[in-house]
C-alpha cells in the first residue's frame, strides 16, 4: 500500500533500470497468497507476503524476492509463531523493510499491532506490539518521518467499536506514543502521511444513516488530536491511502453513486497545510464499479494510483497517473488472471512503477507482481 520512492544514486544504476522491461507475474501454490506491499532496490523487488496455505490454517509472513524483471523467485519464511496479517511495508533507510499488520499469538484470539524490522533475508532485527487482550488493534499503514521515526495508522476496537489507532516509534523500535481516536460513532484509519510536524490520516467514519463518509484525522507531533474531518454523499466514501506532496497532502479511496445500478469510482483529494479542500477528482466506469486502494509519488511529482475495476466478482487491476495537479495523464486496465488487484505500489527510477496484489490463477490465490514504465505500459 504506502511505497516510497528509492533514489537510485548511481548513473550506472539508472541506466540499468531504464532498460528495464515491462512484465506481469503471479506466484503461489494452494489455497491463497497475497502481496501486501513491495520496496524496489537497484538489483531486485522484496515483496510482502502474506500466505494462507498451511495445512493447520495459520497465516505465513513471508518475502518473495525477485530481480528487476520478476525473474528468478526466492521464497524467504520470517521466523514468527502464530498467525501474521502483513498490511504495510516501506524502506528502512539502511538496507532492511519496514512491516506493519495484526497478529494472533498461539493460545489467543485477538489481534495485536506489530511494526517489524526485518533483513531481506527475513531476519528480525527488533520489533514493537501491542499486547492487550480485551482489545484488538490492527496497523494498515506505514510511514518514515523526516528525523527518522517511524508512524503508523490503523485501528483499535474495544467492543463492538472501531477507532482509528496510531503509533510513533523511534528508529530503533522504541515505543513514543500510541493513541486511539473516535467518537459514538465507528471509526476506521487506514494509512498516514506526515505534513509539516503533523500527522495526517484517512479512512472512514459510519454516519447517522448507515453510510460511510471519507474520515480525516491530523493529530501533532505527540499525537494529541488537532482536528477530524468527514465529507460524503448519500452513499458510500472511503479513502485507503495517503502521500506529501511538496506542502500538500492527497488521498485516494472511492466514492459511491447511483446510476443504472450501484457503482464507485476513484475518489481523490488534496489539502493544504491548514486543512483547507483545494481539489477533489473522481474518475469513474458506469458499466464498472472502480476503486483506488493505494497511491505513490513519482520522481516528477506526478501520483501513480492503483485498485481494481471490474463487476460480478470479475476485476482486473487498475493503475492510474494524475499530474501533481490532478489532470488525468491515462488510466490503465490490466487484465491478467482472475480478480486481479494492485494492492501496493512502488515508483521506479524511469519514471515506472511496480504493483503487487493478488489474483486468482490456474490453482488459487496468488500473489500478483507488474511492472509498467511511465505510460502503464
Amino acid at each position: 500500500m504506502r511505497h516510497r520512492l528509492l533514489p537510485f544514486v548511481l548513473s550506472a544504476v539508472l541506466v540499468h533500470v531504464s532498460q528495464a522491461q515491462g512484465f506481469h507475474q503471479h506466484y503461489g501454490g494452494d489455497r491463497s497468497q497475497v502481496g501486501r506491499a513491495l520496496v524496489a532496490d537497484p538489483t531486485g523487488i522484496t515483496t510482502v507476503v502474506q500466505d494462507a496455505s498451511q495445512p493447520d490454517g495459520a497465516i505465513r509472513l513471508r518475502l518473495l524476492r525477485t530481480d528487476l524483471q520478476g525473474a528468478s523467485p526466492v521464497w524467504t519464511d520470517i521466523p514468527v509463531n502464530g498467525s501474521w496479517f502483513a498490511q504495510d511495508a516501506l524502506a528502512s533507510g539502511d538496507g532492511a523493510l519496514l512491516i506493519c499488520g495484526s497478529f494472533i499469538r498461539s493460545g489467543r484470539n485477538d489481534q495485536d499491532a506489530f511494526i517489524l524490522r526485518v533483513s531481506t533475508g527475513g531476519t528480525i532485527t527488533w520489533s514493537w506490539s501491542t499486547d492487550t487482550p480485551d482489545q484488538e488493534e490492527e496497523l494498515l499503514g506505514l510511514t518514515r518521518l523526516t528525523n527518522g521515526d517511524i508512524a503508523a495508522a490503523g485501528n483499535h476496537r474495544s467492543g463492538g467499536d472501531s477507532d482509528g489507532f496510531l503509533v510513533r516509534i523511534t528508529a530503533t523500535g522504541a515505543a513514543l506514543w500510541s493513541h486511539h481516536y473516535g467518537t459514538a460513532n465507528d471509526e476506521r484509519v487506514k494509512a498516514l502521511a506526515e505534513q509539516g510536524t503533523d500527522l495526517v490520516a484517512v479512512g472512514r467514519i459510519m454516519n447517522f444513516t448507515g453510510e460511510t463518509d471519507a474520515y480525516i484525522l491530523r493529530v501533532d507531533a505527540d499525537g494529541n488530536e488537532l482536528e477530524w474531518q468527514s465529507w460524503g454523499s448519500i452513499h458510500n466514501e472511503d479513502l485507503h491511502d495517503v502521500v506529501r506532496s511538496g506542502n500538500e497532502v492527497v488521498m485516494v479511496g472511492y466514492t459511491e453513486g447511483e446510476a443504472a445500478t450501484p457503482w464507485r469510482a476513484v475518489y481523490l483529494m488534496a489539502f493544504n497545510a491548514a486543512g483547507d479542500t483545494l481539489r477533489t477528482r473522481t474518475w469513474s466506469d458506469l458499466q464498472y464499479t472502480t476503486e483506488a486502494h493505494c497511491l505513490t509519488l513519482a520522481a516528477n511529482g506526478d501520483l501513480i494510483i492503483g485498485g481494481e475495476r471490474g463487476k460480478d466478482r470479475r476485476t482486473d487491476a487498475l493503475a492510474l497517473r494524475t499530474t501533481g495537479g490532478g489532470t488525468l495523464l491515462w488510466q490503465r486496465n490490466y487484465d491478467l488472471q482472475r480478480d486481479d488487484r494492485i494492492d501496493g505500489l512502488e515508483a521506479m527510477g524511469d519514471g515506472g512503477f511496480v504493483g503487487t496484489g493478488r489474483c486468482f490463477g490456474p490453482q488459487s490465490g496468488e500473489v500478483l507482481l507488474l511492472r509498467r514504465n511511465s505510460n502503464g505500459e
